[in-house]
């Protein structure tokens, strides 16, 4: 574990449920209970929460205003203790404050956790690649002044491995995936009990304000459980999406006699966790993901997942045997994986956990693992 570290999120667009994942599980769990003052700009939240042992300051101002902030935090803790690490989230020239003020400041370790898609890794080892050269140059500084990369899938890690922007990382670069909160989990199965029962339930998590989640590609899965009249089957919709969109989806429900439920917005991960405890199916149709902790949470759920080629689902498959790939997506595919699975592949009738799963995507097992090698 970190013997004493500093945490920075500029990453724009942040929400309080992202403690929950990786923004705070990682932190959190690499001081192993210690204080981690922390700095997240936010221009909607102002003032101080705390969130397990992080000590959490928001700027309550845009980007430019909090890079300020961003140096006065610095220079304070500075002052106190100059061996401080520093953790980060994404290879972002959203960054480029912190990350300057940090190493004229202090002698500790940078270490940055990339949060990478697939389409984003290829573009950082592409030398070909025609990215403006004032970007570059800056996202070299960050390179060259970073100790330790934390990449969350095997495919982008043999991407970049090779080096961003020419920049050798490779000594630099450790294999980190996203994880699930075991002790949450735990509290699920207690909480439930021993003799809860698997429902015909086919889960989806996704948002509709991000175009790389496909939102729209639900209502195929509408039509093809109708084609396979799944009458006994229901479609749980969980995520944010506006009413007019939910409203469109049990418009098309109800044409095609599907059940559906689009109650899951702001969900608790508790009652998220339940949900998926006692649902059979997940279905993942983004065109693009950094990483998707939603297929590990379904994983150790024991759901049978059905996902596009995205973010960890390639990984999980090498762990988990009930995950089955669309390469290339279709409607068709779908309709022929769904018919396939349900025919086929669902046996599991009692709620139960996956304990391989659930042992080897436990945030304090990951972390625990990156940071002895």
């Amino acid at each position: 574990m970190s013997k004493s570290m500093l945490y920075i999120y500029t990453h724009n667009g942040y929400n309080d449920a992202f403690l929950k994942k990786d923004v705070g599980m990682v932190p959190s769990v690499m001081l192993n209970g210690g204080k981690v003052d922390s700095l997240i700009y936010c221009k909607e939240k102002k003032g101080k929460a705390v969130f397990n042992n992080l000590e959490i300051y928001f700027t309550g101002c845009g980007w430019f205003i909090s890079n300020f902030k961003a140096i006065l935090f610095l220079c304070r803790n500075a002052i106190f203790n100059r061996h401080l690490d520093l953790l980060i989230f994404h290879l972002s020239l959203r960054n480029i404050v912190p990350v300057l003020t940090y190493k004229l400041l202090f002698k500790g370790e940078l270490i940055c956790k990339m949060d990478l898609n697939t389409e984003s890794a290829i573009e950082y080892s592409d030398k070909s690649h025609k990215i403006n050269g004032i970007k570059k140059k800056l996202i070299r500084m960050i390179i060259s002044r970073t100790d330790q990369f934390y990449v969350e899938t095997i495919r982008n890690y043999n991407i970049i491995n090779k080096g961003i922007f020419d920049v050798p990382i490779s000594g630099k670069l450790k294999l980190m995936p996203n994880g699930v909160d075991a002790k949450l989990v735990r509290e699920v199965i207690k909480t439930e009990g021993p003799d809860v029962f698997k429902e015909n339930t086919i889960t989806i998590i996704s948002r509709h304000a991000c175009e790389a989640k496909a939102p729209n590609r639900i209502f195929d899965v509408i039509d093809v459980m109708s084609e396979l009249k799944l009458n006994n089957w229901t479609l749980q919709i969980l995520g944010y999406f506006p009413t007019i969109f939910t409203d469109a989806l049990r418009i098309r429900a109800l044409e095609c006699g599907v059940n559906i439920i689009c109650d899951g917005y702001n969900l608790e991960l508790y009652d998220v966790y339940k949900r998926l405890f006692k649902s059979k199916m997940f279905i993942c149709l983004s065109l693009q993901e950094s990483y998707c902790i939603s297929l590990v949470e379904a994983a150790v759920f024991n759901n049978h997942i059905i996902s596009t080629n995205v973010g960890v689902a390639e990984d999980l498959s090498l762990k988990y045997g009930n995950i089955k790939i669309i390469e290339n997506y279709s409607k068709n595919l779908l309709s022929k994986t769904i018919e396939k699975t349900i025919k086929n592949d669902i046996k599991i009738k009692k709620a139960s956990i996956s304990d391989r799963m659930l042992d080897s995507y436990s945030w304090d097992n990951i972390i625990t693992g990156v940071m002895s090698e």
